[in-house]
């Protein structure tokens, strides 16, 4: 990101790209970082006595994911990366690389992560432009997770 930009960050300045083609007319994404959890729940030590706190548990931390959801326009001479190729990428269950970055900033992604298509979707209502929409969801760690002020382990 610009060090000139300042105040709100712009949803149109957020960009992915799949398998190094940014998603053509695309209206929005949107990432979804998730953390499944244990429930860990233990009887109280023999030596306290009275009421505990035995009906709380603890939550451990277990499987990862993140999932991309995101849609755009068709468009007869798409310039970019084409809704026609992420669907190909969803019928051969291909695993694709996924990159989001800040617009101008695509040599510096803060996140690159497998992914593989789950569902693509083509919507065509009459008298309105044509969309597509898909959902994607990691396959193992990310390669590149930034995250500025933290220092992850991958940095």
């Amino acid at each position: 990101m610009s060090t000139a930009n300042t105040g709100y960050v712009n949803g149109s300045d957020m960009l992915v790209s799949v398998d190094e083609q940014v998603c053509g007319h695309s209206t929005s994404h949107e990432l979804t970082y998730k953390t499944n959890t244990k429930s860990v729940a233990v009887k109280p030590p023999s030596n306290v006595k009275g009421p505990t706190q035995a009906g709380f548990s603890d939550q451990i931390g277990t499987e990862q994911s993140i999932t991309l959801s995101a849609e755009g326009l068709r468009h007869y001479k798409e310039a970019e990366g084409s809704p026609d190729d992420i669907r190909a990428c969803w019928y051969q269950k291909k695993p694709v690389v996924v990159e989001a970055f800040y617009r101008d900033e695509d040599s510096q992604p803060y996140l690159v992560c497998d992914f593989l298509i789950t569902d693509f979707k083509e919507s065509a209502k009459v008298n309105e432009e044509m969309t597509y929409s898909f959902t994607a969801v990691s396959s193992g760690a990310p390669r590149v997770f930034h995250c500025p002020g933290h220092n992850l382990n991958n940095e």
